[in-house]
């Protein structure tokens, strides 16, 4: 489809502002204001109204296929990817069975209606034993590898990987987690575990493994990429070792920057995730750490689970909420129009961030890039239901609550 968009207002922090943007054959040709007049076989299409950003990109979904597509299918991820206004995600391996051959890497990477990636496992199974065979699965197509849904326990193999991220430039996605210190429990170690009788995580469970990981990263070279940061301490280590140069980035959730362990009052099992939410100061920390860029990505850790299983007791019920398709208002009325962050860089750590930190060809408008981009009306209100959802399940702590931002188009390679 050849089109020339007009009227909008271009938001792209690679490049300046611009009002029209010329799509060809899938890419981008043109950008400027509106001196660019159409031209034979085009359609014109106006934005009146819209903002126009680079394609939302979320580096940390869950699409349960295979094995589990009674939480969530592949198409169904899709879809929920697109109504959040994302055009490239890349996917977990902690599928049935884990993504851990050059043949499931293959049959889980597509380019149409989202271009989807996948982050291979670390070890065979996951399981912590056998070192996967990296340099294949890269091959194959993985862009990144993870034992997400639980942490690469044995220094031996974390450093192994990490020697070969440095040879291959790929991110080693690390889920930090000293098992024998967060034991399963449910939430937090703080007063409202303690209010509710039960026994909570430290965040040490946490940022000593960020430690471990990140002075591995420092010996080796290679790419440590920490997921779903929850700690205070973990953003000064983060800080500290970028400083000192090293290639150690991090990736935070909405619902760690907008909510803190109080939440689970509320919204009970819907307010269980893995690492959990913590306190106002490790919030507050969290929000500094994408301001100033420490934190390099906002990714949503979209873990869909059926009403079934979340409705058990919170001891019991499995980790994890869904973000996809609420992640950009969410953010967008919390930062932006409170003033504590420009659109652009909200869009830099929802777009351009992302797509350097994984060598992924998107997070830009410029001339000769895939024409893969959000309009957004920024002046719309509405409030997040369910029943209005495209994922198949419901596990959202953020039910009910008014948002600006609506996503009115996804355009992929072109394609609206």
């Amino acid at each position: 489809m050849n089109f020339l968009l007009r009227n909008i207002t271009l938001v792209d922090p690679t490049q300046g502002p611009a009002t029209a943007l010329r799509v060809r054959n899938g890419h981008i040709v043109a950008v400027g204001d509106g001196s660019l007049q159409p031209v034979a076989d085009e359609q014109v299409i106006d934005g009146e109204g819209l903002t126009c950003v680079p394609g939302l990109i979320d580096i940390h979904v869950h699409f349960r296929t295979p094995g589990q597509t009674h939480k969530e299918s592949f198409w169904s991820g899709m879809r929920a990817a697109l109504a959040g206004g994302y055009t490239q995600v890349i996917q977990m391996p902690n599928t049935t069975p884990v993504l851990d051959s050059p043949e499931l890497v293959r049959q889980q990477t597509s380019t149409w209606p989202v271009k989807c990636h996948v982050a291979a496992a670390v070890t065979e199974g996951s399981r912590q034993e056998q070192l996967v065979d990296m340099p294949a699965l890269h091959r194959a197509g993985a862009v990144a590898f993870t034992d997400d849904g639980r942490p690469v326990r044995w220094e031996h193999n974390i450093r192994a990987a990490l020697e070969q991220s440095a040879e291959l430039g790929v991110p080693v996605m690390e889920h930090a987690e000293v098992l024998e210190l967060s034991d399963g429990r449910p939430m937090h170690h703080g007063w409202v575990a303690e209010s509710l009788g039960i026994l909570g995580q430290p965040s040490e469970a946490e940022w000593s493994m960020v430690a471990r990981d990140a002075a591995l990263a420092a010996q080796t070279g290679g790419h440590i990429h920490l997921c779903h940061v929850s700690a205070w301490q973990s953003v000064e280590i983060l800080r500290a070792y970028q400083a000192d140069g090293h290639h150690v980035t991090g990736e935070v959730t909405p619902h760690h920057l907008l909510l803190t362990e109080e939440a689970v009052l509320q919204w009970g099992t819907n307010a269980k995730m893995a690492p959990p939410l913590r306190t106002e100061r490790d919030r507050e920390a969290l929000v500094a750490a994408l301001i100033d860029g420490t934190i390099a990505a906002v990714a949503t850790d979209h873990a869909p689970h059926t009403p079934i299983e979340k409705n058990q007791p919170l001891t019991s019920a499995p980790f994890g909420v869904i973000g996809l398709e609420t992640a950009f208002p969410l953010l967008y009325t919390a930062l932006v129009r409170t003033g504590r962050m420009p659109l652009s860089d909200l869009i830099h750590r929802m777009s351009t961030g992302p797509a350097a930190l994984c060598h992924l060809a998107g997070g830009s408008l410029a001339v000769g890039n895939p024409a893969d981009f959000t309009l957004i009306d920024l002046d719309a209100s509405w409030v997040i239901d369910a029943d209005t959802f495209e994922s198949k399940s419901r596990n959202c702590p953020f039910l009910g609550q008014r948002v600006w931002g609506a996503i009115k188009k996804t355009v992929v390679d072109g394609r609206i």
